[in-house]
């Protein structure tokens, strides 16, 4: 098991981390190829077409990319995305193990063991928040993930601080 110093410089790291996404976009890139029919002979293949497509609600929606420097930024966005979804993953573990450190220094399991579990659900709320939204503010992505981990630390503190004056 980490230590709580250790928690906290990985925690740190990730929310850096996600400070340095500056775009991103949900969806994969697809080719596209579409069947031209040729009068007298068999239908010719044309393409490929580059293709973003995502999942909005019950509905995909795709958006054509026309130019290559259109194409090289989606695949970047994409990526970044699929980077923070990975990096939320990473922080909503990484709360959980703080959680437990601080309920074994504690010695008191039930206040603590919420204050975890409610920043757990604090990242579930974001990262859904982040999977149903196509755009949103950073800002306040990183602000929302950062009062679920001072909110997680200031309960465990304060427990701690309890068992420590006694």
């Amino acid at each position: 098991m980490k230590t709580l110093p250790e928690i906290e410089r990985r925690r740190d790291t990730l929310l850096q981390e996600m400070r340095l996404i500056r775009s991103m976009k949900r969806g994969t890139i697809n080719e596209q190829y579409l069947k031209v029919p040729q009068k007298g002979s068999k239908p010719v293949l044309r393409g490929p077409y580059h293709v973003l497509s995502r999942r909005e609600g019950n509905k995909t929606v795709s958006e054509r990319l026309t130019t290559p420097a259109k194409i090289e930024q989606a695949k970047k966005d994409v990526a970044a995305h699929r980077k923070f979804v990975e990096l939320c993953k990473d922080l909503r573990h990484l709360l959980s193990a703080w959680g437990y450190s601080c309920n074994k220094r504690v010695g008191r399991g039930k206040k603590t063991a919420e204050a975890a579990i409610e920043a757990d659900r604090e990242i579930e709320q974001i990262i859904a928040k982040v999977a149903i939204n196509r755009h949103f503010d950073l800002e306040a992505v990183e602000s929302a993930l950062r009062t679920a981990a001072l909110s997680a630390g200031r309960r465990c503190s304060k427990g701690f601080c309890k068992v420590w004056v006694r």
